[in-house]
């Protein structure tokens, strides 16, 4: 890729995820099911950063089972 092209493409990126984050953009928004099927965020709940750190499964699609 031209460095031009680079430099476009990441001012792109970074203005999409600026505009995600003012808009309060919170990937951990419900429903997220775990890797088993089952529902771990409802509808319309969201999980801050307190809850990091503080779940033992993988999500959908991720292969492997936790502790």
């Amino acid at each position: 890729m031209q460095p031009v092209a680079f430099d476009r493409l990441k001012m792109q990126v970074e203005t999409a995820a600026a505009d995600k984050v003012a808009k309060g953009f919170n990937p951990f928004t419900g429903p997220i099911a775990d890797n088993t099927g089952v529902v771990r965020i409802k509808e319309g709940e969201a999980w801050g950063g307190d809850k990091m750190g503080n779940f033992d499964w993988y999500v959908d699609g991720v292969i492997g089972k936790a502790k």
